[in-house]
């Protein structure tokens, strides 16, 4: 196969997106291009064919990692307009690529607040976010992590310790903000899992605790977390000289 790049001029991947809007051309190597017509259909297409609502928003996702929004927006408009929430958030996500100045536009919110009344968590963190860019609408934004985080959405807590620790949106708090960082941590998240780590190194919101910051630079280390990879290193070179640190 020639693995030479192509210039194309359409359907651009949603993570060169913000350069073509500036007038480049992107680059896309020929085997990332698939044409339909040379495979068969599958299960999820024939089941979103005959309406089938899940089937509609996961061919919908499939789509839209593939970086094909206009089918992507189909599908995604197919399941919301019966009544899924997931598929309204997939319109929102894909309105915000198109954004000038991440934001979403009114069409976007529309749909968010759809899927909110129906108690969506993801749709209330990416509310958050388009209240996140100002100062004076920022405490909006903190309510909406708070909404979200509440649900267990594992970004929205991430968000709402950093709201916390920094005093945006509303009063300074690091033993909030270590709470919400603790509970993103435990739910998985990896960048949660590192900062929860530099809190007890550099003693943010919580006393010193080495066996901690031990602790949770490992798991984030184990899931692949570069900087913690390297702090793992560092204690335990560090543990040589200074029996004292515990973990």
């Amino acid at each position: 196969m020639n693995n030479k790049p192509i210039i194309l001029d359409i359907d651009i991947p949603p993570f060169h997106f913000h350069w073509y809007k500036k007038g480049y051309k992107v680059e896309i190597p020929v085997e990332s291009i698939i044409s339909v017509s040379t495979r068969e259909e599958t299960e999820t297409e024939k089941k979103a064919k005959q309406g089938d609502i899940e089937a509609q928003t996961i061919l919908g996702d499939i789509c839209f990692d593939k970086f094909d929004l206009k089918e992507a927006l189909y599908w995604y408009e197919k399941a919301a307009k019966q009544g899924d929430s997931k598929a309204m958030v997939g319109i929102a996500k894909i309105s915000f690529y198109f954004s000038d100045n991440d934001k979403f536009d009114a069409k976007a919110i529309q749909w968010l607040k759809k899927a909110i009344k129906l108690g969506n968590a993801d749709a209330m963190n990416m509310l958050a976010w388009n209240f996140f860019t100002e100062a004076e609408t920022m405490p909006k934004a903190v309510y909406w992590f708070k909404k979200a985080a509440n649900l267990g959405n594992t970004e929205a807590m991430w968000h709402l310790s950093d709201c916390y620790f920094f005093g945006e949106g509303t009063s300074k708090n690091s033993s909030l903000g270590v709470y919400w960082l603790t509970k993103a941590a435990e739910a998985g998240m990896i960048e949660a899992m590192h900062d929860l780590a530099n809190c007890y190194r550099d003693s943010k919101g919580v006393e010193y605790d080495t066996e901690q910051a031990f602790h949770w630079y490992k798991k984030a280390a184990e899931l692949g977390h570069s900087s913690a990879k390297k702090q793992v290193k560092y204690f335990k070179k560090y543990r040589k000289f200074n029996k004292k640190i515990k973990f």
